[in-house]
């Protein structure tokens, strides 16, 4: 009897992680490899799960997320078997890897394993908070692979990012492209500050920037002039009378 509530109260918490929420593990339908390997961690066979999980990683080709949970429950696993710290934090460092914006969700893993996880995930992530004068600058952030790791417009915190270095772009219109490196440290934000540079407009196209009454203005002038030299010219080409030829 103890046995069967052991095993029913062991897949009501299967089925409960197995619902998996935006801060949770991976979204959607899992791998059948990856689900076996989740339900031998919850059934305390942790060799098993370290096995299956590791086998269906190399023989597979899974989604994003299924690598991430597959990583994670085989840290969990090693953690529950008494493994090594060295073998539970490689196996989080590359579930982080794989998707540092994930987190665990508390109400679903129990509260030691989340702490276990969160401080290697601590010690690999941190944020840029990037601003620009003038504001609403578009950015965008390269990895060290020339990855997007990011886009949208400024004052913007961009965040978690893996620690290392990143290119970042900024744009906006009428200014000069502005590149810039920053060097992101674990557990930290750094700020970067831009101040866009504008574009240098060639003459002509300063000069069709004038007001139309402007233009206009300069049109009427040069029009009073034309005909003023040309009066001078021509002193006889008016509309007054003109005495009459002489003999």
């Amino acid at each position: 009897m103890k046995k069967r509530i052991y095993l029913t109260i062991a897949n009501v918490l299967l089925l409960s992680v197995m619902n998996l929420s935006n801060d949770g593990l991976a979204q959607g339908k899992q791998n059948s490899g990856v689900m076996e390997g989740v339900q031998l961690f919850w059934k305390a066979d942790f060799d098993k799960a370290i096995a299956e999980l590791q086998n269906t990683i190399t023989n597979n080709a899974l989604s994003r997320d299924d690598i991430f949970s597959a990583y994670v429950y085989i840290g969990f696993s090693h953690a529950r078997a008494g493994h090594s710290s060295e073998l539970i934090e490689n196996a989080f460092r590359k579930a982080v890897e794989i998707n540092p914006t994930l987190k665990l969700d508390t109400g679903k893993i129990p509260p030691d394993l989340v702490k276990r996880f969160d401080g290697v995930r601590n010690e690999m992530i941190g944020s840029v908070y990037i601003t620009s004068v003038p504001e609403n600058a578009t950015i965008i952030v390269y990895d060290s692979r020339n990855r997007v790791q990011y886009q949208g417009n400024t004052p913007q915190l961009v965040a978690p990012l893996l620690t290392g270095i990143y290119d970042i772009r900024l744009n906006k219109k009428g200014y000069l492209e502005t590149p810039w490196t920053a060097t992101v440290f674990p557990s930290t934000t750094d700020t970067i500050r831009v101040t866009l540079q504008q574009k240098h407009m060639p003459f002509y196209k300063k000069w069709w920037t004038w007001t139309a009454a402007g233009g206009i203005a300069l049109a009427s002038a040069y029009a009073i002039l034309s005909e003023e030299d040309t009066a001078s010219e021509q002193p006889g080409n008016t509309d007054l009378p003109v005495p009459p030829n002489r003999p």
